[in-house]
């Protein structure tokens, strides 16, 4: 890759500039190899009970080998195991348990980090969770939960190294509804409820925060579709999606504010010939909501605007 220096620039004034001529080097690899062997079982007792039983032994290794420098390693080598269980109360009634070990890909350092392109070792991680299903009506159900999830915590340390600075533990609540509420209207609506923190001497010493970066307290998403009464081949969606306030630095020193961001759209089904087509206008960002997105490593990058698209799709290979 190659990078050019614009200088200084204040964040929402227009500056005009000159595209530059870049110069690009040999490429950086990224490579990751990863087998697994699995055992599994899985047992249903009809309308009353179902159990499953995994266990993985896997063997995992990454390598970016950057140029002139030496290769950055990570492996593991791990024994996986899972177990999940549901018990039918009645035939609208559902509780279900399950708890789960896993192996997430870690990534590697960001441009940012002082130790750029390192390979952290894969991620080792445990959950559980617990909760109910239910049916309303026969076309509209709730599932309601609370989980538990602990992995490592990798983030930027105050020397901008990019290494693990904790463990992190992410409690929560769960709640949706999705269905059709009346004829020609379905729902989708759900919320999640977390409590993040972070555990470990960097904390202790007060050099990080306790909530971990990108992190949010709550994710709400509600969405609707509905055909219109006489005009089944035309339907209407609107979608919302609304975030508390987002943990942007390892010292908990900035946030990123609250958003919520609207979109709207339609679709008309018909065909052309035999082709089953569909149009489908979109308006994304309706308010022209503006706001930041971060990740663990604090690269932030804007929201999209609001944004007008109309794609037409057709299957010409459709069976008659």
């Amino acid at each position: 890759s190659d990078v050019h220096d614009f200088g200084r620039a204040r964040i929402g004034e227009r500056v005009t500039l000159i595209e530059p001529q870049f110069t690009f080097g040999a490429q950086t690899r990224d490579e990751v190899q990863q087998s697994t062997h699995a055992l599994a079982y899985q047992g249903r007792w009809a309308d009353i009970a179902e159990l499953s039983l995994g266990l993985q032994k896997t063997s995992y290794e990454k390598s970016v080998i950057e140029p002139g420098q030496s290769p950055q390693l990570g492996e593991d080598d791990p024994w996986l195991y899972s177990a999940a269980a549901a018990l039918h109360a009645n035939p609208r009634l559902a509780w279900y348990a399950s708890y789960t070990t896993g192996l997430e890909e870690g990534g590697v350092a960001p441009e940012n980090a002082a130790n750029k392109n390192a390979a952290p070792p894969a991620i080792r991680t445990k959950q559980w969770d617990a909760g109910l299903r239910y049916a309303i009506t026969p076309t509209l159900k709730v599932v309601a939960g609370v989980f538990d999830i602990q992995k490592p915590y990798y983030s930027l340390d105050d020397a901008t190294i990019y290494r693990q600075l904790g463990e992190q533990r992410h409690r929560g609540i769960e709640f949706s509804i999705a269905g059709q509420v009346i004829e020609g209207l379905s729902v989708v609506v759900g919320t999640m409820l977390l409590d993040p923190r972070v555990h470990g001497e960097e904390v202790e010493s007060g050099r990080i925060g306790r909530i971990p970066v990108a992190q949010t307290e709550r994710l709400t998403i509600a969405s609707a579709d509905y055909r219109l009464p006489g005009l089944p081949s035309v339907s209407i969606d609107a979608t919302l999606t609304s975030i508390a306030s987002r943990m942007a630095s390892s010292d908990n020193q900035l946030e990123i504010p609250a958003r919520s961001v609207l979109d709207m759209g339609a679709r008309w089904r018909f065909n052309i010939g035999r082709a089953p087509t569909t149009v489908r206008f979109q308006l994304g960002n309706v308010f022209d909501e503006f706001g930041w997105r971060t990740n663990t490593s604090s690269v932030f990058v804007t929201n999209a605007p609001r944004r007008v698209s109309i794609t037409i799709a057709a299957d010409f290979l459709a069976s008659p």
